[in-house]
């Protein structure tokens, strides 16, 4: 989500770049997207401050940092965003995908969300799952330029 979202990052930022790398869609799978929401949620998942180490600092330590890395600020990002969380996600809390794809699309963004059954946070990027599927359709769908036709729904 931050490469596509990296051409919005302020020139007054110490990761701007003047030719960041151009993406042409996004397939986000139950990966983070405002990295402030949950951050006391994943460390505890990863068993580690992955997150704080990261970024150098807590959200009220370095703000900026924490703004100039969060899709969910950056909007909008102008490329289609396809999410994907398990109807099990456990890293991802579900209201928070909601919140950003609701975000993006009244950005004018063009985004899909997909909630698949019976996955958890891995399944969904396992190419032997039953949900990899959906996901390979998604990518082909943005390989040809367009989002998948069905979003915002749950599949199975």
């Amino acid at each position: 989500m931050w490469a596509a979202a990296r051409g919005r990052v302020p020139t007054s930022s110490p990761i701007y770049a003047a030719n960041p790398l151009s993406v042409r869609g996004v397939i986000n799978l139950a990966g983070p997207i405002d990295m402030t929401a949950n951050i006391s949620g994943y460390e505890t998942l990863c068993g580690d401050t992955v997150i704080t180490n990261l970024l150098g600092g807590t959200p009220s330590a370095v703000p900026e940092r924490y703004a100039d890395v969060s899709a969910a600020k950056l909007l909008p990002i102008g490329i289609p965003q396809v999410v994907f969380i398990g109807e099990h996600e456990d890293f991802v809390p579900r209201p928070f995908a909601e919140a950003y794809v609701r975000a993006a699309a009244r950005a004018a963004d063009p985004v899909r969300l997909f909630v698949l059954l019976r996955a958890g946070h891995f399944e969904l990027a396992s190419p032997r799952a039953s949900t990899w599927s959906a996901v390979k359709s998604a990518i082909r769908s943005l390989l040809d330029g367009k989002l998948p036709a069905d979003g915002a729904g749950t599949h199975r």
